[in-house]
C-alpha cells in the first residue's frame, strides 16, 4: 500500500534525539536543514513500516495525477489555508485562481484525500462550526460574522457596545489578521484600513476582546480518534517562539475542558466511508477562560478553535520539560492504523 503525506509547514520545528535528520533527503527540510513535525511523521512512517510505500509530498508537487497513485493522501502541512496565507508561497496556487485550483483538488475524490474535502472545509471556515455548536449549547463567546464591509454590518459591532474587540479573517490561521481595536476604532479610519488591507478574505469574525486570552492563554487538547490524548496550555509570549507551552496542573481546569472537547467533538458532523461512520485522525480544540471577562476563579471556559490533523496543531515548540508526550511517533502509528483502516472499507 502507498501512503502520501502532503508537507509543507514551515514554522514547527520538531526537537528530538531519534536521529531523523540523518534519513531525511535535504530537499525535505526547510532552507536545506530544518526538520519540521510534518515531514517528521511521514518520516517515522518510512523508517517504521517498511512494508509501506512512503509518498512525502511537497507543495509545488501537488497535483490530480500525483494524488491518484497512493491509496490514500493525508494533509498534514499544506492545504488551502496555507495557500491563502502563502506559507510557503506556491505559485500555482497562489491568488484565487490558484487557490480555487488546489481547492478542486481536494474536492476530487480520486485523489484520495483523508479526512475528506466536507470534514476540512468544516473545520477551515470557523462560521459555520461556531454556528453548529450554538445549536448544540456549546459555550462560545457571542461573535458577529461580517460577510462584508459596508456601513450596516459595521453598526452590528457598534450595537455590541464591546469597549475592546478583535477582528480575525474567517480562512485565516494562527495570528493572520488578528487585531484588537477599541471602541474609538468605530469613529475613525482603522477599521476600514484594516478591511482594505484584508480584502483577500470574504468573512470576518468579530468577538469580544477577552482579556483571560493574554493572561492566562489556552487549553488545547489533542484527540486522537476521537479520544481524548493530551492537553497543554499555551500563552502567546511574543517571544521567537511566540509561546510558551505549559502542562496543565488544575484537575478541574482541564476537566471541564475535556467536558466541552468531547461535546464538541461528537457534534462534528460525522465522516462515512461506503456507509461506515470514520473518525478523523485528529482533531485539536482550544478552551479561553473566561465568558464575559469573568474571573478565572468562575471556571467559565468557551470553546475557541477547533483544528484538524495539519501539523501545525501540534505545538511541539518549545515543550515544557514535564511534558513527554512523543506526538510524532503516536501519530505516525495511528495515520497508519488509519489507512488499513480505510482500505478495509474500501476507501
Amino acid at each position: 500500500m502507498k501512503i502520501g503525506f502532503i508537507v509543507g509547514r514551515t514554522d514547527e520545528e520538531y526537537f528530538d534525539s531519534d536521529n531523523l535528520h540523518q534519513y531525511t533527503p535535504k530537499k525535505y527540510l526547510i532552507d536545506g536543514k530544518y526538520l519540521m513535525v510534518d515531514v517528521a511523521i511521514a518520516i517515522t512512517v518510512k523508517i517504521k513500516y517498511p512494508e509501506l510505500k512512503v509518498d512525502i509530498i511537497l507543495p509545488n508537487e501537488v497535483s490530480v495525477s500525483r494524488l491518484k497513485k497512493n491509496y490514500v493522501n493525508f494533509p498534514i502541512g499544506y492545504d488551502i489555508i496555507n495557500a491563502n496565507l502563502e506559507d510557503p508561497y506556491i505559485r500555482k496556487f497562489s491568488n484565487r485562481k490558484g487557490i480555487k485550483k488546489l481547492e478542486n483538488i481536494f474536492k476530487n475524490k480520486s485523489c484520495n484525500i483523508f479526512p475528506p474535502y466536507e470534514h476540512l472545509n468544516f473545520i477551515w471556515n470557523k462560521d459555520k462550526y461556531i454556528n453548529h455548536m450554538i445549536h448544540r449549547k456549546i459555550p462560545i463567546t457571542p461573535s458577529i460574522i461580517l460577510n462584508n464591509t459596508n456601513k450596516s454590518q459595521l453598526q452590528k459591532i457598534i450595537d455590541k457596545k464591546w469597549k475592546k474587540f478583535i477582528i480575525k479573517p474567517i480562512g485565516a490561521t494562527s495570528k493572520e489578521g488578528f487585531e484588537l481595536f477599541n471602541d474609538r476604532s468605530l469613529t475613525n479610519n482603522k477599521i476600514i484600513e484594516y478591511f482594505d488591507k484584508h480584502n483577500h478574505y470574504n468573512k470576518f469574525i468579530v468577538q469580544e476582546y477577552i482579556s483571560g486570552f493574554t493572561k492566562y492563554g489556552e487549553i488545547r487538547i489533542y484527540w486522537i480518534n476521537n479520544e481524548y490524548s493530551y492537553a497543554v496550555n499555551t500563552r502567546d509570549i511574543g517571544s521567537e517562539y511566540n509561546m510558551v507551552v505549559n502542562p496543565v496542573k488544575d484537575i478541574n481546569r482541564l476537566n471541564i475542558c475535556k467536558d466541552i472537547g468531547t461535546k464538541v467533538i461528537n457534534s462534528i458532523p460525522k465522516i462515512k466511508i461506503n456507509g461506515h461512520f470514520v473518525k478523523p485522525v485528529m482533531n485539536r480544540t482550544d478552551f479561553t477562560c473566561c465568558l464575559n471577562n469573568s474571573k478565572i476563579s468562575t471556571y467559565k471556559y468557551y470553546l475557541n478553535e477547533i483544528e484538524h490533523q495539519d501539523a501545525g496543531t501540534f505545538t511541539n515548540i518549545p515543550f515544557h520539560d514535564e511534558i513527554k508526550y512523543p506526538i510524532v511517533p503516536i501519530l505516525a502509528d495511528t495515520f497508519v492504523k488509519k489507512a488499513y483502516e480505510l482500505k478495509g472499507l474500501g476507501f
